[in-house]
């Protein structure tokens, strides 16, 4: 996209935390960083893309067995403003502080 549609170049830190899944053969809490780029008018726009981005992600909610009363959570850690886009799609997963379910 060019500069004169008004959009510009975000990379958002997400963090996830309270993910119900299968880690090393247990079920247990996980949390996870993940980075996306992402193209936007403003950063509130910025940060909304990145977590829709999550969201949408079919192998990360094929994974997740939290019941409706004890969600995930994604926070936005950090949005700057960058020059360029560069593709990642990738999660850094660890578990969280309890113990295997």
């Amino acid at each position: 996209m060019s500069k004169t549609d008004g959009k510009k170049k975000y990379i958002v830190s997400i963090n996830g935390r309270n993910f119900l899944m299968k880690m090393d053969g247990k079920i247990r809490k996980a949390g996870f960083y993940t980075t996306r780029f992402v193209e936007a008018q403003d950063v509130e726009e910025a940060e909304a893309v990145a977590i829709g981005l999550i969201r949408s992600d079919a192998n990360l909610s094929s994974s997740i067995m939290n019941c409706r009363e004890d969600p995930p959570i994604l926070t936005v850690e950090e949005i700057e403003e960058v020059k360029k886009l560069q593709p990642h799609e990738g999660y850094a997963f660890y578990p969280e502080e309890e113990e295997s379910l």
